[in-house]
């Protein structure tokens, strides 16, 4: 008896183990990856120099920091649609 109780919270373990796996994946899925920071890099870099606002080095600096805290997939999206900087803040407020 008592080892049928130990195979069943096993299994509940190993259950719950799967469970969090998979929500860790699909928020990791929901991340923004190299190639989508690269591109917003670029595009950011293009609206600021449009707009007086780039300088040298920009680009990278935006790609690091997209690269160092992984923004949303959804926020990536945001930004890259925008039109101006003033676009590009407003995604994020």
């Amino acid at each position: 008896m008592l080892r049928r109780g130990q195979e069943r919270a096993k299994s509940a373990r190993a259950s719950w183990w799967l469970v969090g796996l998979g929500v860790g994946l699909s928020l990791a899925a929901c991340r923004a990856e190299e190639a989508d920071c690269e591109a917003l890099a670029t595009h950011i870099a293009k609206l600021a120099e449009a707009e007086g606002k780039g300088g040298p080095g920009s680009a990278l600096a935006i790609e690091g920091d997209c690269k160092q805290l992984r923004p949303t997939r959804k926020l990536v999206e945001c930004m890259q649609a925008a039109q101006s900087l003033a676009e590009v803040e407003a995604c994020g407020a």
